[in-house]
């Protein structure tokens, strides 16, 4: 019987690293939606294998205490304790030795070129898996598993059901609710705009997923119902849970992701 498809995405960060693991088992598309009214085809139906979070800063400590300042810990800490928690849910997230687990791709956040700690913090995350996984097949897919970033722009764009205006940097930049640089033209822009339209997106990442949630009758998202805590609480493991969702949408039989073009 084939599994599927797989896909495991993560939210980038050091006190919440959120992680969601989503299986599509194999239906007809249309039938999928029709069962599941207000989901795309292209993901209708999903299950929940995991979907949680983890306090980073809990790991490489000898008494597991998370850290008290974030902003304090030097990256060389911080991914040496990320890869140690990514290692103990390997189990969990990558299934079986033999590959008939394995997600077909592990998508990861991209991160805004204005934090330069989580964007290596990322690129750490990235390498794990591309080593990790390396000439490893996916039996879902047939293919080597794909280790790939998917911008913020991409969840804003299913969020809104729209194609994003560009799948670049500048698009996270401005999700991440960047500030100019100190100086800069203020372009029109109240100050502060930035930072409300993030968090404002966070919380619709957030009230949408909620109502996916109480959307699906069929029982089979209920056993990670205890998961819906505050919205405030539940961003993170929201925008993990959109990033596979958008990389299920994006990547769907019988369409042709468009590439990046490459620099000369």
């Amino acid at each position: 019987m084939s599994l599927g498809r797989r896909v495991l995405a993560f939210d980038v960060g050091i006190r919440s690293l959120a992680y969601c693991l989503v299986a599509l088992d194999d239906e007809d598309r249309d039938a999928a939606a029709a069962r599941c009214p207000g989901e795309h085809p292209a993901w209708a139906g999903f299950r929940l294998v995991a979907w949680d979070e983890c306090d980073v800063t809990r790991y490489g400590t000898r008494d597991g205490e998370p850290a008290k300042d974030v902003r304090r810990l030097p990256v060389d800490r911080v991914i040496p304790a990320m890869i140690e928690a990514l290692a103990e849910r390997d189990p969990l997230l990558l299934g079986d030795d033999d590959g008939r687990a394995l997600p077909e791709a592990i998508v990861v956040e991209r991160q805004p070129r204005m934090n330069p700690k989580m964007q290596m913090v990322s690129s750490a995350l990235l390498a794990y898996y591309g080593v990790r996984l390396r000439g490893r097949t996916s039996e879902s897919s047939g293919k080597p598993v794909a280790v790939t970033l998917c911008s913020a722009a991409r969840k804003t764009a299913i969020l809104a059901s729209r194609a994003p205006a560009a799948d670049d940097e500048s698009a996270d930049d401005d999700e991440q609710g960047a500030a100019a640089p100190k100086g800069a033209p203020k372009r029109g822009v109240k100050r502060g705009s930035r930072g409300v339209k993030y968090r404002n997106r966070k919380r619709e990442a957030a009230e949408r997923c909620k109502a996916l949630f109480e959307a699906r009758s069929d029982g089979t998202l209920a056993a990670f119902a205890e998961r819906l805590r505050p919205l405030s609480k539940l961003h993170n493991l929201a925008d993990a849970l959109w990033y596979a969702l958008a990389h299920l949408e994006r990547s769907r039989p019988g369409t042709t992701p468009k590439r990046r073009k490459s620099v000369e």
